[in-house]
């Protein structure tokens, strides 16, 4: 509406009112801006608290899951398929040539985790 009224405002002949004009269009653009970065600050701060509250709720979650299941092995194979790292595999359900809950858990989590850098690089 302003801008309509500033174009159909002569410059020369009517430098004063066309002045005003164009200082209430710089001022409703200047508060606009402010409330635009107010509003992208309060999105970005949202986001990251979501994000360090489901990160902290994960890492809840794994600890559960390895100290309910840490005796449980999640699959066994014959002990001498990984014979040199069969016991850390295990550890600390202690079963030879078992995969443990522990084990299990942060493999995954690194494979989902490099799937989902590979991912987003794309």
């Amino acid at each position: 509406m302003l801008n309509g009224e500033l174009h159909s405002i002569h410059m020369v002949n009517e430098f004063p009112k066309y002045a005003r004009t164009e200082r209430k269009i710089n001022k409703i653009k200047s508060e606009l801006n402010a409330l635009t970065q107010t509003r992208r600050e309060v999105h970005l701060k949202v986001k990251l608290g979501l994000n360090v509250a489901l990160r902290v709720l994960e890492v809840f979650i794994f600890i559960f899951l390895i100290y309910k299941f840490r005796h449980d092995p999640v699959i066994v194979f014959p002990p001498d398929w990984f014979f040199p790292l069969g016991s850390f595999l295990s550890f600390p359900a202690a079963v030879c040539g078992a995969v443990s809950t522990p084990f299990w858990i942060v493999t995954c989590r690194c494979a989902i985790s490099k799937f989902s850098n590979m991912l987003s690089s794309h």
